[in-house]
């Protein structure tokens, strides 16, 4: 993961910045041209690779979008463009920029403990698939958990804010307690969805303090919660369905057909990471100029991402499971032994971070389903042919299953991968 890059404390010309009052610049209107360039997340990834060769701006090979406007699997019209942030004493500003043609925006919020682990998923969504409301066939991973998430439709003015409750529960936030509009309208180019979210919805207690060091009443930010993670998609209408397009690229890429979708990139924000005075240290207050002081805080110099886009996504299917011992005997010492083996084959960058999810279940000739070894559990891509799975004969209610013939059946979620191995058990 690439370092973080600080600003120098010294203003530039032109450059906006998170400041102790921004209402005057930051017009909630569904249009992202009151945010600043330096405020967009995605722009030229510099440092990208091709065939081992260096990217060139403005020459060969080029470097590419991060956030590319026709990777859509629905096409240009169905495709987020960009995400915006910014931020004054009162409110996160945010707005994602892109197409939406009978379809909806969504743009997920996490807000996490500083350095978490990533497989630390804490509180928060874990998928959209059995929620109460805006329930889609779209899952996280990579410890991207959201607690809350502002969503609209083509045509529709006035986006939503729900926030979690519980595995399968969201609640909608009232209306008048954030400034939201939206402008999609069919193909219409240069729309947004644009919210000013208080800070007292985005942390999980709210507190504020009046601080001499800025002159002013402040949010004060929870111990540790003191860092943001971002991702926007595309979904359609419909119940059930799922993404065509996420900003940033997910690592396992889009069906045609928007099923499955799995959200596992994720833009990567710190909030507090000065004080009022700009020194580099943290005073539990998202990061803004007192009001004596003139330094800046570029936003985008400061995102990182799980893994920097633009990134290859892919489908990965069961190349073979491959079963290690012909005869399985429990009591002899021969459980079922096997192997998960995916037939992408990738270099270790390209790997990192990438995970699948995998289900493993037994059932017997009458396909009566004896035991789940694993549901929907994930596994890292490169670890997953070294794991060595086990089943020790018993079924789901702890009991030997009789002597006979087996089939384990191995699923790879999104899209239902299927592969069927039988064995023998002998008693």
């Amino acid at each position: 993961m690439v370092a973080l890059c600080l600003l120098a404390a010294t203003p530039r010309a032109g450059l906006a910045s998170p400041a102790l009052d921004r209402s005057d610049s930051m017009v909630v209107d569904g249009f992202s041209k009151d945010f600043h360039p330096d405020e967009a997340l995605f722009g030229i990834n510099a440092s990208y690779l091709r065939d081992g060769r260096p990217c060139v701006s403005g020459g060969s090979p080029p470097c590419p979008l991060e956030e590319a406007k026709d990777d859509s699997q629905w096409g240009f019209f169905n495709d987020v463009n960009q995400i915006h942030v910014t931020w004054d004493a009162k409110f996160l500003y945010v707005a994602v920029d892109g197409i939406t043609w009978n379809n909806n925006m969504m743009l997920f919020f996490d807000v996490t403990r500083r350095n978490p682990s990533p497989r630390d998923l804490g509180a928060g969504l874990p998928d959209l698939v059995n929620v109460n409301a805006w329930r889609r066939n779209i899952s996280f991973a990579n410890g991207f958990a959201p607690d809350f998430f502002v969503a609209t439709w083509d045509g529709n003015a006035t986006p939503q804010l729900w926030t979690y409750q519980s595995l399968r529960t969201v609640n909608q936030t009232s209306g008048a307690s954030f400034k939201t509009a939206a402008t999609f309208s069919s193909n219409a180019e240069g729309r947004a969805m644009e919210a000013a979210i208080p800070w007292s919805l985005v942390f999980p207690s709210d507190s504020t303090i009046v601080s001499p060091a800025y002159g002013d009443t402040v949010p004060l930010i929870p111990a540790g919660f003191d860092t943001l993670r971002l991702a926007a998609c595309i979904t359609a209408g419909p119940d059930g369905s799922g993404s065509p397009d996420s900003a940033p690229d997910n690592f396992s890429g889009f069906q045609q057909d928007g099923s499955g979708a799995l959200l596992d990139n994720y833009a990567i924000i710190p909030l507090d990471l000065r004080d009022a005075g700009g020194q580099s240290q943290r005073d539990r207050v998202p990061d803004m100029p007192g009001p004596d002081q003139t330094f800046t805080i570029d936003v985008k110099a400061r995102t990182l991402f799980l893994q920097q886009p633009p990134i290859k996504g892919i489908r990965f299917s069961i190349a073979d499971v491959r079963i290690e011992q012909g005869v399985v005997s429990p009591e002899q010492g021969r459980d079922l032994e096997f192997r998960i083996f995916l037939d992408q084959r990738l270099s270790i960058e390209e790997a990192e971070g990438r995970s699948v999810s995998v289900s493993a279940e037994i059932f017997d000739l009458r396909g009566e389903r004896q035991r789940v070894l694993f549901n929907n559990q994930r596994f890292g891509v490169l670890a997953l042919p070294d794991r060595l799975s086990r089943w020790d004969g018993r079924a789901a209610d702890g009991h030997m299953v009789p002597g006979g013939i087996y089939v384990l059946r191995v699923l790879l979620e999104p899209g239902q991968e299927k592969a069927l191995r039988s064995f023998a058990l002998v008693r």
